[in-house]
């Protein structure tokens, strides 16, 4: 009779893994969630963005926020304020 193994049960206070991405990374996570939810690359919502196409448009929806908020990723790490 073969045994079943249980997956180990997380500590409620175990701190959650992550990765660290690298600029290129980020880009590429932006681009994705870009042509998943809004069906454009990452460059072209981004150029959308700057030239504020946006601006009188709800951007409170799923799709859109899902995308706003990796905007952090486009920053050049060359661009990013230093402590």
């Amino acid at each position: 009779m073969a045994s079943k193994t249980r997956a180990k049960k997380k500590d409620a206070t175990e701190a959650p893994s992550f990765k660290m991405l690298t600029y290129e990374e980020g880009l590429e996570v932006f681009d994705r969630a870009a042509r998943r939810y809004l069906g454009m690359s990452g460059e072209d919502f981004l150029k959308a963005w700057n030239e504020g196409k946006y601006e009188n448009v709800d951007i409170d929806t799923p799709e859109l926020m899902s995308v706003i908020m990796l905007l952090p990723f486009t920053v050049p790490p060359s661009n990013l304020p230093t402590a």
